[in-house]
């Protein structure tokens, strides 16, 4: 792992200590020191896989001898299903009277198929344009590849007397400043005065003193 041209010693002073190098700071390597005591074997990809490949053998072959152990005479053979096999998802029909069509197991076997579209067929623009191929229920839009749209266009009336694609600019609207008197300063004053004393009372106030005042008529 040293470098080539360097000595072992060149990286160590006298005592042989990890923590001390005696070469300047920009000629030493680039790697950690001590990679030289404690070498990692770096596995090439082609090894890598040549490790797995008989690693997988291995396992095939231990996996023969368990079946061989378990089996001496082979694998014997699956019995016949006593119940004849649907064509559709391969599994045993069972079910009396042809239920076996509304099983789970024969319904995610069939294709699936799309519901009927919601479109109107009386409308004269679909049917223009069926007479040049396109089909509602295939789930497929304009084009030929199908790329184009789906659904037709959604009506929006429109009841101004704007151009199209004109936006309005809503107006801002300043608050107007509303100028009070000297005697409307003072009603507000006094209310405002109020209002602080019932609220210092309501949280500061003791019922004791509050009685005691009362007696006094104060």
């Amino acid at each position: 792992m040293i470098p080539p041209g360097y000595k072992k010693d060149a990286f160590l002073d006298s005592d042989d200590d990890d923590g001390i190098s005696t070469i300047p700071f920009t000629e030493q390597p680039a790697f950690p020191r001590g990679l030289w005591r404690h070498p990692i074997k770096f596995v090439s990809a082609g090894h890598a896989q040549t490790v797995e490949d008989d690693t997988k053998e291995r396992g095939r072959a231990f996996a023969a001898q368990y079946i061989a152990l378990c089996f001496p005479n082979g694998l014997p053979e699956p019995a016949p299903s006593p119940f004849p096999i649907c064509d559709i998802c391969k599994a045993p029909v069972s079910e009396p009277n042809n239920m076996h069509a509304f099983s789970l197991v024969h319904k995610l076997a069939l294709p699936m198929v799309h519901a009927p579209s919601a479109i109107d067929r009386a409308r004269l623009g679909l049917k223009v344009m069926e007479k040049h191929g396109f089909d509602v229920d295939s789930r497929l839009g304009l084009g030929a590849q199908g790329q184009g749209m789906l659904f037709p266009v959604k009506v929006k009336e429109k009841r101004d007397k704007c151009g199209l694609g004109f936006v309005a600019k809503k107006a801002e609207t300043k608050p107007k400043e509303v100028k009070l008197g000297a005697g409307q300063i003072r009603k507000m004053a006094a209310a405002q005065k109020k209002k602080d004393e019932k609220i210092h009372r309501a949280f500061y106030a003791e019922d004791n003193v509050e009685k005691y005042l009362n007696d006094l008529g104060c």
